[in-house]
């Protein structure tokens, strides 16, 4: 039986955020009403009784001032953070609340959005603000039902406070630059990197639609304490098509219900017991295009045994049979289809593959 190689390369890139300009996604296009939240600061110190800022802003990939609301959490990543702080109806150029709310009688008194900006005003700060802090910005009404997952986004900014609880951040997570774009039936990687120090757990999901939703789950490594091996674990529609390299996740055969917005949380693991400081999350957004054959699919499985099948047009793809159903597959980047019989795997190096596809023995 062959198996599939899976080689990926793990690229190392910056996070950048363009203003207001329209999101430009790596193969030229714009995505509309994407919304991209942007912090300058992912570490914050102040002093006890004195104000702090917690830096936030955003930008809308069509350019317009569309209402958002900004809700300010706290706590351990996206999915596990507390809701401090809700304002609602802000644009960029009323600069204001149409109406805003303190969740938490803690800091009833102390929190405000800022004059210019939606950073997060904390005053006075306490010596228990030795926080995460999380500004999600989401659309609001029709366009965010429209744009669902790419309408809205958050970041996180740990707030350092110079007293005897003082605790820095730890981990920072950075994904790929811009939008990542794939097709249906390919395998695409969202490269994940962690800085800092525990590094140790990482969680990849996706979603939520809206302030209040569920994230989806898609791919977990959870270390725990010795001698427990450490657990990888893919949920479920993601089970066989999941996978990660590093710290990245790997898709294969993709599915055009897969676009949308993944995130990548790093964490400390459980036996260190740091807490929230030592999490954080980015997150990077999926467009799944049509398949881009340029070519007409005249293969058929029909009359044919199960199995694989090289494709004459292109010697990255290959075709499954089964049942006289016909699948077309594609090899990792770095490998090619081997028709080989005898073949361990049904993608190998080119140094592995007779010819036309392949060098071995040329």
């Amino acid at each position: 039986m062959k198996f599939e190689l899976c080689l990926c390369v793990v690229l190392l890139s910056g996070l950048l955020v363009n203003g207001d300009a329209a999101k430009k996604t790596k193969n030229g296009a714009n995505v509309v009403n994407q919304v991209d939240v942007v912090v300058q600061l992912e570490e914050v110190i102040s002093y006890v009784s004195y104000p702090a800022i917690m830096n936030c802003d955003y930008s809308i990939s069509s350019g317009k001032d569309l209402p958002v609301t900004i809700t300010w959490f706290m706590g351990d990543g996206p999915r596990f953070a507390t809701k401090v702080f809700t304002c609602n109806s802000y644009t960029k150029e009323g600069k204001a609340c149409f109406n805003s709310q303190v969740h938490e009688a803690d800091f009833q008194g102390r929190l405000s959005i800022h004059a210019d900006t939606p950073s997060l005003v904390v005053s006075p700060v306490k010596s228990t603000d030795n926080k995460n802090f999380w500004c999600q910005v989401s659309l609001e009404g029709s366009p965010l039902n429209e744009n669902g997952e790419i309408g809205i986004d958050s970041k996180s900014v740990v707030l350092r406070v110079r007293a005897e609880h003082e605790t820095p951040k730890f981990t920072s997570v950075t994904v790929d630059d811009g939008n990542v774009v794939t097709h249906v039936g390919d395998e695409v990687t969202m490269h994940c990197v962690c800085s800092g120090t525990h590094c140790d757990d990482v969680f990849w999901y996706k979603g939520p639609v809206d302030s209040e939703s569920e994230y989806e789950l898609v791919y977990s490594r959870e270390s725990h304490w010795r001698p427990m091996p450490t657990e990888y674990h893919a949920y479920n529609r993601w089970t066989d098509r999941a996978s990660l390299y590093g710290n990245s996740l790997v898709i294969v055969n993709v599915e055009a219900m897969d676009a949308g917005r993944y995130w990548c949380e790093m964490r400390s693991s459980g036996f260190y017991g740091i807490g929230e400081t030592a999490t954080d999350a980015k997150s990077v957004v999926l467009e799944v295009h049509p398949s881009d054959s340029t070519t007409p699919n005249t293969f058929s499985c029909l009359g044919e045994h199960d199995g694989l099948y090289a494709d004459a047009e292109d010697c990255n793809g290959y075709y499954e049979c089964f049942g006289g159903q016909t699948f077309h597959r594609n090899c990792a980047v770095g490998t090619v289809f081997n028709p080989d019989p005898a073949a361990q795997y049904a993608c190998d190096y080119k140094s592995k593959v007779a010819p036309p596809c392949g060098t071995k023995g040329a």
